[in-house]
């Protein structure tokens, strides 16, 4: 990793006092407020919350205040504790400021900003107002009852429509889809790269089994050759995809995983 250190200096060329050691004015607290409002803001735009935040991690270049100590910053979206902190921070700052500009001790800022994320309409360049209107509605507990118990239903069914379709047999589940597709690969496979075959090869049935779908034949082959056939093979979902396999004339068999022989 790559660590970068930037010296935070006063008009002067000192080292920057932290905002605690600062008088302010009014006028001057109002400013520098709205600024350090405006990187929360910017930081939550970015998913972080310092937690921290507070006179004493905040210093005052020539520029206005600089926020410094961001070790312990959290993931917005990922930390339970993410609007406490937020908050805490926010009003220690309203609080510090507030004892300059006294109009700020009233304002709700931390309300806001966190209200506009939640709502996903923050954006960095966002103005603030300060008002935040709390909504002292009453609960509709029964309405709230409601949407719980249906979306428990909607689940419900779900899972039994899953399970239905786990518990269905493999003739059912797979041989809509795969038998058509059995049918043709073999009648297509076997005339055009065994063109001798079709007369000594006879497709006698389908045999569907979990995991996997084998043909049963009958065959007049030459000692120790082999039948290259090429399997449909069913997946857990039913939907059908090719593989190779290799079957013994020995076995009247195969498996479509290993062609190995029963």
């Amino acid at each position: 990793g790559v660590l970068l250190i930037e010296l935070v200096t006063d008009s002067e060329g000192l080292v920057a006092p932290r905002l605690s050691e600062v008088e302010l004015s009014a006028e001057q607290a109002l400013h520098d407020h709205a600024t350090v409002m405006r990187f929360v803001v910017r930081m939550l735009c970015a998913g972080l919350v310092h937690g921290d935040l507070s006179e004493f991690n905040i210093l005052v270049d020539e520029n206005g205040p600089v926020i410094i100590d961001l070790p312990q910053a959290v993931d917005a979206a990922a930390n339970n504790n993410a609007e406490a902190m937020l908050v805490l921070d926010v009003n220690k700052i309203r609080s510090y400021y507030g004892q300059f500009a006294p109009e700020l001790l009233n304002s709700q800022y931390a309300k806001e900003i966190w209200k506009l994320f939640e709502d996903g309409d923050l954006q960095a360049e966002t103005e603030l107002t300060g008002l935040f209107a709390e909504n002292r509605a009453d609960a509709d507990v029964d309405a709230v009852l409601l949407d719980i118990e249906s979306a428990i239903a909607e689940e419900q069914q779900r899972l039994e429509r899953k399970l239905e379709a786990e518990n269905q047999t493999y003739p059912q589940a797979i041989s809509r889809q795969c038998q058509s597709l059995t049918s043709a690969v073999l009648d297509s496979l076997l005339p055009t790269h065994y063109p001798s075959l079709p007369t000594a090869v006879k497709k006698s049935s389908i045999i569907l089994a979990p995991h996997q779908i084998t043909w049963k034949y009958t065959a007049d082959l030459h000692s120790g050759s082999k039948l290259s056939a090429l399997m449909a093979s069913a997946q857990h979902s039913g939907e059908c995809q090719n593989s190779a396999t290799i079957c013994d004339h020995r076995s009247d068999r195969c498996d479509y995983q290993n062609g190995r022989r029963y």
